[in-house]
């Protein structure tokens, strides 16, 4: 029942005229999920700060005549409803009761990171990362060289070995690893 009338809703009508309205429906969205009116205003509020801070920095103006400040406020607003509803694609069952929880404040939540939304699907992504990241940095840095330079990072401190991989009449292949970031290479 929620997510139908959510996603009919999201689609707004061209006709409508003025942000208020815009902001009256997303309130009426948003306390379709959630039963707390505290709570769905602050959201709401979230959003549309969220969508001013988001138009200053890319210095668009703060107007809902303006498209790209409206549709960074329904942009927003879809993927905060898609965090709120349980069964959505997003699968965040826990949003709410952290929300109500009071674990953040309900006008955080359209700045939080997907990571901050959803710590449970990131976790194991953030466990691998501090695991490669601990890798590079136990390696000894006095090994380290500025002869390579790294295309996803940019950096140039790397470590590398040499190897025959190919027959003698030919050169060595070069093994290199970047100690910025990890990525392995060879020439």
């Amino acid at each position: 029942m929620i997510c139908k009338s959510t996603v009919s809703i999201l689609r707004y009508k061209n006709s409508m005229t003025g942000g208020e309205n815009l902001r009256i429906n997303s309130r009426n969205i948003l306390a379709e999920i959630i039963n707390d009116n505290s709570i769905t205003v602050n959201l709401e509020r979230g959003i549309y700060n969220y969508t001013i801070w988001r138009s200053l920095s890319r210095h668009q103006p703060c107007m809902w005549d303006c498209p790209h400040f409206t549709n960074t406020y329904k942009n927003k607003l879809k993927q905060v409803c898609a965090n709120l509803i349980p069964n959505s694609y997003v699968g965040n069952k826990s949003l709410i009761t952290r929300l109500k929880d009071e674990e953040f404040k309900p006008h955080e939540v359209a700045f939080g990171s997907p990571c901050d939304l959803f710590p449970e699907r990131w976790e194991k992504i953030i466990q691998e990362k501090k695991k490669r990241d601990a890798a590079v940095s136990e390696i000894d840095s006095s090994i380290a060289t500025e002869q390579f330079k790294c295309a996803k990072c940019g950096g140039n401190k790397t470590t590398y070995y040499t190897m025959q991989t190919r027959s003698s009449d030919e050169s060595e292949t070069i093994f290199i690893t970047c100690l910025g970031c990890g990525r392995k290479w060879r020439k």
